[in-house]
């Protein structure tokens, strides 16, 4: 997921042929019509990972410790969007793929409305940032 949130910030030429395959990269990922149906992966995923059942808080293992239940993404606001970032830049670790239903059933509209807001401007530094934390544990 990771990977693909990169090349949908970037949004190369030889990305964009096959982006379809990910998210809607039409307006429907804004305005969904009446019989819309989730033909992209992250759609599809979104609404899988949606049905799952939310399990049970989790009972800490030892005392003192205790376990993330959910992990937060931020989306871009509409100030934010003047550079285009990744959304997963400051997830590092998962407990379950229910982390990630945030991600799966916003990123098409995210990822639609910020080449439009962003006019196609990249915030290197975070996309740097981003990378060098995933190989370096953020050391």
């Amino acid at each position: 997921s990771k990977c693909l949130d990169l090349l949908l910030t970037l949004q190369t030429e030889e990305f964009q042929i096959h982006q379809w395959i990910f998210i809607t990269d039409t307006v429907d990922a804004v305005f969904r019509p009446d019989d819309w149906s989730p033909e992209s992966i992250f759609d599809q995923l979104a609404e899988v990972v949606g049905s799952l059942p939310i399990p049970e808080p989790r009972e800490p293992q030892g005392i003192g410790l205790s376990l993330p239940t959910s992990t937060s993404l931020t989306f871009p606001t509409h100030s934010d969007r003047a550079l285009r970032k990744p959304i997963l830049k400051s997830i590092h670790q998962l407990d379950s793929i229910r982390d990630l239903f945030p991600f799966f059933s916003h990123v098409s509209i995210s990822s639609y409305e910020s080449v439009y807001a962003s006019s196609g401007n990249i915030d290197w530094e975070a996309v740097e940032q981003g990378i060098l934390d995933d190989m370096f544990d953020g050391r």
